[in-house]
């Protein structure tokens, strides 16, 4: 599909395939929200040749990086407030390369708000 074109963030940290799903649940007289985002990991990445699944290659460098994820992480902050980020990329194969520039960054960020959760599938499978 089309998720497949586009990979990584734009200069002003806006990421490919980003999602908002909120799940509203009403118990009685109240509502309860809850709101997911995903979208692809917010650094300069793309994947070249989708057809034969070759591997993702960082663009720019950590320190071109590090505008973008801020831009990034700031409106999302000024949105939700607080961030629980799940990174669900392979640790270990293909994507380790992602998966460290992403905490590379998150680590520089230093932010108080974010909490950064590494899940890799391939351990509970």
């Amino acid at each position: 599909g089309m998720r497949y074109k586009r990979r990584g963030a734009d200069k002003n940290g806006n990421v490919a395939n980003y999602v908002e799903t909120e799940q509203l649940i009403h118990v009685h007289n109240h509502t309860l929200s809850y709101i997911q985002t995903r979208g692809s990991v917010p650094v300069f990445w793309s994947q070249v040749g989708y057809r034969y699944n070759p591997r993702p290659r960082l663009d720019k460098s950590e320190n071109e990086t590090v505008s973008c994820f801020r831009a990034h992480f700031e409106e999302q902050l000024k949105i939700y407030k607080k961030q629980v980020i799940i990174n669900l990329v392979d640790q270990t194969g293909r994507e380790k390369i992602i998966g460290d520039a992403y905490l590379k960054q998150v680590l520089l960020y230093n932010n108080a708000n974010l909490t950064y959760v590494s899940f890799d599938f391939h351990e509970h499978w």
